[in-house]
């Protein structure tokens, strides 16, 4: 809830008043992020055009046109280029989504990697793929935070 006060209001704490400054610009941000998230789509196409894919940052198909004409291709080569445009789809969307997300915490990753099931742990003692010791750091004291503050 927003108040005159920022975000979340002045505490009184002039400490915890600017972390709690800093949570509410990356609330909004995290916010403008999940509304462009929620349209993203990635969009390819293959075969001179003939065939036309859409996916989602999943790369779950959403979409898939064939004209007419690509039936003269063959099922093979058919198959290919629909297989081509959704891997070109797909590649794009999660570029997209590695953008938006990038300019949301300020670090370029493979977000694409969390879909598919690589997830980072919120602890940060955790073994994980991404050995970011700024980002070690600030989940340490993530969890500082929320020990003092009781949240």
């Amino acid at each position: 809830m927003a108040s005159d006060n920022g975000f979340f209001g002045h505490t009184g704490n002039e400490e915890f008043d600017r972390i709690l400054a800093q949570v509410g610009e990356q609330m909004q941000r995290f916010e403008e992020a999940r509304k462009e998230l929620s349209s993203l789509k990635g969009r390819a196409t293959a075969a001179d055009g003939q065939v036309e894919v859409e996916v989602l940052p999943s790369g779950a198909l959403s979409s898939l046109q064939i004209n007419p004409r690509a039936m003269r291709l063959g099922s093979e080569a058919l198959a290919e280029a629909i297989l081509e445009a959704a891997g070109n789809a797909a590649k794009e969307a999660a570029e997209r989504m590695n953008e938006i997300m990038g300019s949301v915490t300020g670090r370029s990753a493979d977000f694409s990697q969390m879909l598919q099931g690589k997830l980072l742990s919120l602890n940060p003692d955790a073994e994980s793929d991404l050995h970011d010791p700024q980002l070690k750091d600030a989940m340490r004291q993530f969890q500082e935070m929320r020990r003092r503050y009781g949240l």
